[in-house]
């Protein structure tokens, strides 16, 4: 969502055929619009997606292997979609990341086996209409410039030059963050503080809100636990710095704007693993400070979002939608209507 009324979503696969639906609301979360666009009868299925505002979003769209990878683009709400082919495949589990309505970056999955995976790194300069590849995956030798295999990769840029790609890693003591400073061409690992006893870090991509202020999260994982500590930096990512770490399961995190953050955390019973509640934490001060709530959903979150500092979403593990106008110290439950 980008405010109370309008935003994009995208289904889960249709039982019968697997495939997913774009939808698009103006009306708030109760009501939604089927936006997907045509993809001929052949079966597809969305392998990333990227919804920039409230008019322009990408998705890119595979069917039968051996047939190019097609990246749909519309600039009016989903009511007509422009598609562009790749010169590039994948295996469908694909990342977008647009800084702008002109430039952005597709990193295509090419392949994955025991914990490796290769991607490719592509870029637009004209809004999604045509496609470039700017770094290749090697699946014999790791460039020292390339990004590495370990890991699923999401990416994020500051700007046309700058970004980060992240990941996960079982690797001890070792954070998975690699900056480019060629517009993606080019790649290599960044350091941050880490905590000195043995941990194991899986790091998600910054998100910045100015030039020189962003926010990156990272769960971090020790024999004592995991716990969820936001890094910020107020140089554009030359350097990052820890925030006060929360103490937390594997969990969701939303991040409205510099200032602003949630974490959501479950907790089970520890003999018939039925979900109990979950703890929504916030902070007002860019990770410094915490505050906690206890909420009961009716199953496990396994989405939230957040728009303002009061304004926010979640859905659970049966499909249920919830809303908060507090700043998620209460949530109520909401029936859309999807055609």
């Amino acid at each position: 969502m980008f405010n109370a009324s309008t935003g994009w979503a995208m289904t889960a696969g249709d039982p019968v055929n697997g495939q997913s639906r774009i939808l698009h609301t103006t009306k708030g979360v109760a009501h939604w619009q089927d936006v997907t666009p045509a993809t001929g009868k052949q079966p597809s299925f969305i392998g990333g997606s990227d919804f920039f505002d409230a008019l322009t979003a990408w998705v890119v769209v595979g069917s039968a292997p051996g047939i190019p990878m097609v990246v749909y683009r519309t600039h009016d709400g989903g009511q007509s979609w422009q598609q562009a082919r790749l010169p590039d495949q994948d295996i469908g589990r694909d990342t977008f990341f647009f800084l702008n309505a002109r430039v952005g970056w597709l990193m295509l999955t090419k392949g994955a086996a025991t914990g490796n995976v290769w991607v490719d790194v592509l870029r637009t300069s004209d809004g999604g209409a045509s496609w470039k590849i700017i770094s290749l995956a090697s699946y014999t030798t790791a460039s020292p410039s390339a990004l590495p295999l370990e890991g699923s990769k999401s990416i994020s840029f500051v700007n046309e030059t700058t970004g980060w790609a992240t990941s996960i890693t079982t690797r001890e003591n070792f954070a998975e963050l690699y900056v480019t400073h060629d517009g993606g061409t080019t790649w290599r690992h960044q350091n941050i503080p880490l905590p000195v006893q043995d941990v194991q870090v899986t790091m998600l991509p910054p998100s910045f809100f100015s030039a020189t202020d962003g926010l990156l999260p990272a769960i971090i994982s020790s024999r004592a636990g995991e716990t969820m500590t936001i890094y910020v930096t107020h140089d554009g990512g030359v350097s990052w710095h820890p925030t006060s770490p929360v103490q937390t399961g594997w969990s969701l995190i939303a991040i409205a704007d510099a200032q602003h953050a949630w974490i959501v955390n479950s907790s089970y019973d520890v003999k018939s693993y039925q979900y109990i509640h979950s703890t929504v934490y916030s902070t007002r001060d860019g990770g410094w400070h915490w505050t906690q709530h206890t909420v009961k959903f009716s199953a496990n979150p396994t989405m939230i979002d957040f728009v303002s500092p009061t304004q926010g979403w979640a859905i659970d593990e049966g499909q249920s939608l919830y809303q908060t106008a507090d700043g998620g110290q209460t949530w109520v439950k909401v029936t859309p209507t999807i055609p």
